[in-house]
């Protein structure tokens, strides 16, 4: 019975390459079959189809990460831009002030201490 279900099958296989193998202490039979050429072009163009899809998926978020990184570097760029110029302006201001400071303390030290003592002083 078994080998009718056996001769019964193997017309299925005809059109492919089947490998059909028996054992000599077993009555039941072992049959591989390859894939059909048509069937592994098929599945290679799904698997290359697949791939591409996902190494675009993979592109498509690397450059939203690095469109976001760049992002974040200009406006840390800019704070750091705007904090730098900011105390170099409150240096500036600092160093005027200081210098004015001097200037009148310079002037006027020489004014008191300046004036001929020989002369009287003019109101």
């Amino acid at each position: 019975m078994a080998s009718m279900a056996l001769t019964t099958t193997l017309p299925k296989f005809q059109s492919s390459r089947a490998i059909i193998v028996r054992s000599p202490w077993s009555s039941r039979a072992f049959v591989g079959v390859t894939p059909k050429p048509f069937q592994m072009i098929q599945k290679t163009k799904n698997v290359a189809g697949k791939v591409v899809d996902a190494s675009k998926d993979m592109t498509d978020k690397a450059k939203q990460t690095a469109q976001g990184a760049w992002g974040s570097v200009k406006d840390t760029t800019q704070k750091i831009k705007e904090t730098v110029v900011a105390k170099a302006e409150e240096a500036k201001e600092f160093v005027k002030e200081n210098a004015e400071k001097v200037e009148r303390k310079k002037l006027s030290t020489l004014d008191v201490h300046h004036q001929p003592k020989h002369l009287p002083l003019i109101t």
